[in-house]
């Protein structure tokens, strides 16, 4: 059995489903992460919920036309191997500036802890 395969099994269709796989560059935030998705998952949704323009278009696409879209969200570890931290359902979308993304509470506490 594989991811896809559980998805199907409840009924996602596995096309409809991008898969992030978390491991960021600054070693404080890296070292945080999983206590983030554990302890503070709102701070851990505000991270994993600004994505770059490339990717925006992406997830917008997917959740065109009322079709269900979704990230499955993880945590790499270590080489070869991630944490399971979720299924999110993708919802909408609107740009922001740099000053409004610091301006998101969860976001001012995420850059507290690096």
């Amino acid at each position: 059995m594989d991811l896809n395969d559980l998805f199907r099994n409840k009924g996602i269709d596995p096309q409809q489903v991008l898969v992030f796989r978390h491991r960021p560059t600054e070693p404080e935030l890296n070292r945080v992460l999983p206590w983030l998705a554990a302890e503070k998952p709102d701070v851990f949704n505000a991270y994993q919920q600004t994505q770059g323009e490339k990717l925006e278009k992406v997830m917008t696409g997917l959740a065109v036309e009322g079709r269900d879209a979704y990230v499955a969200s993880f945590i790499g570890h270590e080489p070869g191997k991630a944490l399971f931290v979720g299924l999110y359902s993708i919802g909408g979308s609107r740009p922001i500036t740099r000053e409004e993304f610091w301006q998101v509470p969860a976001h001012m506490r995420c850059r507290s802890l690096v």
